[in-house]
């Protein structure tokens, strides 16, 4: 891949200059290398294969890249982008949300930093970003949205929700912007439309949110009204997740393995402020699942 297609690439991704100088120079090595080259090659049979046990056990080629192998698994995606524009022509899916989807690229590779404290895109961010370059995930307004069958039924309180090979839409909440309620709700319609438009045969019975977001808890922090517990009343939960790592990561943009101390956290945000004074004070916000109906149903 030369530095056009880089350039021509980046057009859609938006990648910052600090990102996108990184890209160009992984890139150049590996096309300098033919060892390197042969690599990319085994990454990329195993994508388009859809062997992706085998590609999560690839090691990266530290030896050969040093600090910038953790780019290398952007650079395996970026050689796939074509084919996914070329997917989304054949749908009839506009670019716009090809641009908004594939944003979350810059937005993953800046959490891979303050993650692993350099940039990168290895590990569970290339797990995760494998999704929108294969298709599989959509950014529709505020939230993005995923696609899935139902591996068992899903029970909130004793009310059965959904059974067993349903298909459903996963909610994300991308980082960025408020969680306004409108948004929100604008982004479910907008899915609804998306997928009987360009996914007619495919089955949603509602959606499903696993997030901190959902965790019952904030409610001892936050003020009635909050966006974050009005995001919440569109859910019914079905599990609660006593473990904090997540709320680690996504409200204080730590990595939950190297904090030992919490009075280090962050507090330069009302949120934070918060979360951490009730945390300190031996409260465990954690994480919960939950099921919302799709617009229609809520309707009637």
């Amino acid at each position: 891949m030369d530095t056009s297609a880089i350039y021509r690439i980046n057009e859609t991704l938006g990648l910052p200059e600090s990102i996108l100088r990184l890209v160009l120079n992984a890139a150049e090595m590996v096309r300098e290398n033919p060892a390197l080259q042969r690599e990319l090659e085994v990454w990329l049979g195993a994508f388009r294969a859809g062997d992706y046990t085998a590609l999560d056990a690839m090691a990266l080629p530290g030896d050969t890249m040093g600090k910038l192998a953790d780019m290398f698994p952007l650079i395996v995606l970026l050689h796939t982008f074509d084919d996914l524009r070329d997917f989304y022509i054949s749908k009839g899916i506009p670019m716009d949300i090809l641009r908004d989807t594939l944003h979350d690229v810059t937005v993953n590779i800046e959490a891979y930093e303050y993650l692993y404290g350099q940039s990168g895109a290895a590990n569970g961010c290339f797990r995760w970003l494998r999704r929108h370059f294969l298709g599989e995930l959509y950014q529709l307004g505020r939230l993005q949205f995923v696609h899935y069958a139902l591996k068992d039924d899903f029970i909130c309180d004793g009310a059965l929700m959904a059974v067993q090979g349903q298909g459903v839409l996963d909610v994300h909440i991308p980082k960025g912007g408020r969680l306004a309620p409108e948004a929100c709700a604008d982004s479910y319609r907008l899915a609804e439309a998306f997928y009987s438009t360009y996914f007619p045969d495919l089955e949603i019975t509602g959606f499903t949110c696993t997030s901190w977001l959902l965790a019952p808890n904030l409610r001892h922090v936050l003020p009635a009204g909050s966006n974050i517990l009005c995001f919440q009343n569109d859910y019914r939960l079905s599990e609660l997740r006593p473990d904090d790592r997540s709320v680690i990561r996504y409200v204080f943009e730590r990595n939950p393995n190297n904090v030992t101390d919490l009075k280090l956290l962050p507090e330069d945000t009302s949120l934070r402020r918060k979360v951490k004074a009730y945390m300190l004070g031996g409260g465990t916000i954690g994480c919960a699942k939950g099921f919302r109906n799709i617009i229609c149903s809520n309707e009637n």
